[in-house]
Parts: structure tokens; C-alpha cells; sequence
């Protein structure tokens, strides 16, 4: 039996407790009839979790005791058969852990029964307890719409003109659900269209926008911000809509759910290093205060690990304000939760960078040369387009030329050849790789002409590394 079969890929992702739960199912007169399918449960269980050395011809005749000869059609049915008990039994959890959800379909039970008392009492139960709710965001909006369409379609049934204005609590509800979910998704989307240099359509936003220009849900935190989000990112360029988000989210903070804190301080920092990359370095101090206040909420391990990439930020920033005591404790505090097959060589780099603005280049190149990759690059696109400009300084200040030099060509190569990298990007680096390789090449022939490459460095753009450029161009 493959280890990658559906049934066996379900069962590794359940724990112990889970497959103890299962068990009751599987052999629940209610779910499951079939003594077959509860006996493979039975020899799957004691397999949990690595399901090592499964042979399933044996499996065959543990199951079927009256069997001569393995049949893989039989077999196959049985394992199916299990397979669909245990998606019964994860949706199951799901519906357990959601009152709404049971208490909606149970509502709608007593309808189709014209039990209508009992109905009404459940319905008024559910509204009273969402009404209760201090968090409204896409799911209440949603849950609401839910409530009054069914108590609409109810009223109907009824002829109840008492509820006549139901039918307009139903259309308000589902605007409400419908700005509130398209704003987060169109936040979305505007982030990504920068991340990965695409761009989508997003249909009807103009008319989401205006919208919210005359209704801005102030009484709803989480969708405000979200409003509030789009603004930063649709109208990029100008700064106040990102320092009106930035005022917005700390002003609510302790009124979001984690998810929201999270997306919105992430969607703060992407934008100052998107601002960082176009060469705006102010936003190094902005991105290294915002992390030291998220730091002190925790809210960065959403799944036990730290994001490989806030690591390197945080460091980056620290370092723009020279907390260098700060960003070493910070390293050697967090390390640990990164994700391990990230962690040493996001370690590495992290103090390849603390050594490099400590002007300690044997430390910083000793900690390159730790790192390691199989791939064309170092973990994704960013932290390789990060790692080669860090490798190219550092051997420039060592003096060590030919490494230096192949790394620019081997960089050019990479960044033409990448698809990905956004073309804001590609010509800030390329621009990057061009002067340096002039420095160089003019200081190797002792032909540097400082004014004019001074001002070739003020006046390209974009371009990464003005600052150690012009260091360079004068040391």
C-alpha cells in the first residue's frame, strides 16, 4: 500500500487524539455498518503515524478471513470506503467547533419540519448572540446575511407583513458582506500585484471605493482597515493614505482578532520595503520601529515558525539605526524559530550582515561562505538578490577581485534570466551590478573619474546601495 495514497496521507495528518476519535466513528452503527472497513481501520491504527511496511496483500487477508486469492478491486473499494469515513469524520470536527453552522442548519431543520416555534426560538437565539459579537468582520457579515435571508424567506412562508421590511435587511446584509469581502480580497490582490510583479484585474473596485468614500464602516474596525490598506496600495506613491493606515491600525489594534494584526503591521511593513527598494531609506528607521512594536506582541509566528523573511528585514532595519548589541540578541534569541530547513542559512546571512556594517568583512565573508543551496537561489528570489549584493561588498572591501567579479556576471545572468523578479526591481540591481563593476574596473586601470561617476550615482534610478556606493567611489 503507497505511503502517498489519499487514506494513508489522511490518516499521517491526524494525531493521536484524532485517531482515537476516528475510531468511535469508523465503528459507529450510525456512520459505518461494514466490519470489514473497521477491521482495516483497526490494522491502519496501529501503523500511526509513519505507517511504515504496509503490504497490502497481507492487509487483504487480515481483512477478508474467507479470501484464497488477493482481489484489488475489493481491496481498493474497502480503502475508499475508509477514505470517505474519514472525510466524514474531518468535516464533522469542523461542524463541531462551529456553533453558527449547527445551529443554522439545525434551524433550518425545524423549518423544512414546520416545526415554526421552534424555529423562530432558534432563530432569535442566533440573532441575539450576534448581535453580541464586539468583532464584525467578513464571516459576521456573512453569518448575518444568512439570518435574515432565511428569516425573509420564513416571513414568506408566513405571509408575516409584520417582517415586510426583511427583504431590504437581506439586500443591506449582503452589501455589507460583499464590500467587506471584496475589500479584503482586492487588499490582497494589490500586495501581490507588487510581490510578484503581475497584474490582475479587479473589477468594479473603483465603484467599491467610492462607495466606501460615503459609507467607510468606522464602526467596524477590521473592515475600515482594509479600506484604509487598499487606499496605501492603489494610490502607492502617496504617502499619507500609508501613514493614515499606520495611525488607523494602532489606534484598533486591540480590537482585531490576530489574523487581522497580522495582515495589517505585514501590510505596513511590505510597503516600506517596497519604499526601502526604490531607494527611500527613511523607511528603514519606519520598518524597525513597527517591528519592535510587533515584537512585543508576538503576532509574527502565525504557525510556530518566524517568517525567514521578517528575519531578515528586522535585521536590516536594526541595523539601518546601528542596533548592533539589539540585532545580535535579536539573532541569537530567534534563530530557533525559524523553520529548520531555512534556519542556518538565514542565521548565517543574518550575521554575514551584522559583521558587514560592524566593517568586520572577514567575519561577514566567513559567515557567507557558510551558506549553503542546492537551487539557483538562496531560499526565494529576494533573499538571492539580497545575498549576492551582500557578497558583492564584501568582497570588494577584501580586495578579493575575481570574486567579486564573477558574482556581478553570474548576478547580470540571473537577473535577466529571471522571469519573477519584478522589472523595479531588475533595473535597481542591474544598475546596482554596472557601477560597481565601473568602480572597480576603473580603480583596477587607476582611471577613476569621481566627479562623473558621483554624479552617474545621484542621478540613476532606480538603484540599490547609493550610500556604500559613493563610500566606495571615495574610500
Amino acid at each position: 500500500m503507497k505511503e502517498k495514497s489519499k487514506l494513508i496521507l489522511l490518516l499521517k495528518a491526524l494525531n493521536n487524539t484524532e485517531i482515537r476519535r476516528l475510531g468511535e466513528l469508523v465503528h459507529s452503527p450510525y456512520f459505518n455498518k461494514n466490519k470489514k472497513v473497521m477491521r482495516l481501520f483497526d490494522l491502519l491504527k496501529k501503523k500511526h503515524p509513519v505507517f511504515l511496511k504496509l503490504d497490502k496483500e497481507k492487509l487483504f487477508f487480515k481483512v477478508f478471513l474467507d479470501k484464497k486469492k488477493y482481489h484489488d478491486g475489493l481491496f481498493r473499494a474497502l480503502t475508499s470506503d475508509l477514505t470517505n469515513l474519514v472525510e466524514t469524520f474531518l468535516a464533522q470536527q469542523k461542524l463541531e467547533k462551529n456553533n453558527f453552522y449547527k445551529d443554522y442548519w439545525t434551524a433550518l431543520s425545524f423549518h423544512e419540519r414546520f416545526l415554526f416555534d421552534l424555529f423562530g426560538r432558534k432563530l432569535t437565539k442566533m440573532v441575539e448572540h450576534e448581535n453580541q459579537k464586539e468583532i464584525k468582520n467578513t464571516d459576521y457579515f456573512y453569518q448575518k446575511y444568512l439570518l435574515d435571508k432565511v428569516s425573509y424567506q420564513h416571513s414568506n412562508v408566513n405571509i408575516n407583513r409584520a417582517r415586510q421590511t426583511s427583504l431590504q435587511e437581506v439586500v443591506y446584509s449582503l452589501d455589507q458582506y460583499y464590500i467587506a469581502d471584496k475589500i479584503r480580497h482586492s487588499a490582497a490582490v494589490l500586495q501581490w500585484e507588487r510581490v510578484l510583479n503581475t497584474k490582475y484585474e479587479i473589477h468594479m473596485l473603483k465603484e467599491t471605493l467610492n462607495f466606501l468614500e460615503k459609507n467607510p464602516f468606522t464602526d467596524v474596525p477590521s473592515i475600515h482597515l482594509l479600506h484604509q490598506l487598499v487606499l496605501t496600495y492603489n494610490y502607492f506613491d502617496e504617502e499619507s493614505h500609508y501613514t493614515n493606515f499606520k495611525e488607523g491600525v494602532l489606534k484598533y489594534e486591540k480590537q482585531l482578532q490576530d489574523f487581522d494584526i497580522r495582515q495589517f503591521y505585514t501590510a505596513l511593513l511590505n510597503y516600506c520595503r517596497f519604499k526601502i527598494n526604490q531607494g527611500k531609506r527613511h523607511f528603514l528607521k519606519e520598518s524597525f520601529l513597527l517591528y519592535e512594536h510587533i515584537l512585543e506582541m508576538d503576532i509574527l509566528t502565525a504557525h510556530k515558525y518566524f517568517s525567514h523573511n521578517h528575519f531578515r528585514n528586522i535585521v536590516q532595519a536594526a541595523l539601518y539605526v546601528k542596533e548592533y548589541n539589539w540585532t545580535e540578541e535579536f539573532i541569537l534569541s530567534f534563530k530557533d524559530r525559524v523553520m529548520p530547513k531555512f534556519r542556518e542559512n538565514v542565521f548565517a546571512f543574518s550575521m554575514a550582515m551584522l559583521f558587514f556594517e560592524k566593517s568586520q568583512f572577514e567575519q561577514a565573508m566567513s559567515h557567507l561562505r557558510d551558506i549553503q543551496y542546492s537551487d539557483i537561489e538562496f531560499i526565494d528570489f529576494y533573499y538571492h538578490m539580497y545575498f549576492k549584493t551582500l557578497l558583492i561588498k564584501t568582497a570588494f572591501e577584501l580586495d578579493e577581485t575575481e570574486l567579486m567579479l564573477s558574482t556581478l556576471e553570474a548576478f547580470r545572468i540571473y537577473l535577466f534570466r529571471n522571469k519573477k523578479v519584478p522589472t523595479e526591481y531588475k533595473n535597481s540591481y542591474s544598475n546596482f551590478i554596472r557601477l560597481v563593476r565601473r568602480i572597480a574596473t576603473k580603480k583596477m586601470a587607476r582611471r577613476l573619474q569621481v566627479d562623473v561617476l558621483e554624479k552617474e550615482i545621484h542621478s540613476t534610478n532606480p538603484l540599490i546601495q547609493k550610500d556604500w556606493l559613493l563610500k566606495i567611489l571615495h574610500a
